[in-house]
């Protein structure tokens, strides 16, 4: 699972379920894009108080993406090809003709990967 807390909405309305997806930099394969969902942008800044607030960026987005990804479940995370896969992990990742800046929010093994 990948998430992005502030895209343009116009980059989401891209997104297709099914699409493959692959990390933009490294061309690993990430499997498909089984599931997406959109919610208002989360973005962080400082009130007239000095306090941090979240608030929403209008015409912006939050993603997240759910991709079927083939791999082995090490300790030290997912490993793709030669690739590592780590939880935090900042990446790129291209889905069909969409890309995105996103975190590694979740690694999940599917029976029978």
């Amino acid at each position: 699972t990948f998430s992005a807390e502030c895209i343009p909405g116009y980059v989401a309305d891209t997104l297709v379920k099914g699409s493959s997806a692959e990390n933009s930099t490294r061309n690993m394969d990430l499997g498909t894009l089984v599931d997406f969902t959109v919610a208002p942008s989360v973005v962080y800044s400082f009130d007239n108080n000095g306090i941090c607030v979240q608030s929403e960026k209008p015409g912006y987005v939050s993603v997240t993406l759910v991709c079927e990804v083939t791999g082995t479940q090490e300790p030290t995370g997912l490993q793709v090809g030669q690739f590592m896969l780590n939880i935090g992990h900042a990446m790129g990742v291209r889905c069909g003709n969409t890309e995105i800046n996103t975190i590694v929010q979740d690694i999940t093994p599917v029976a029978g990967n």
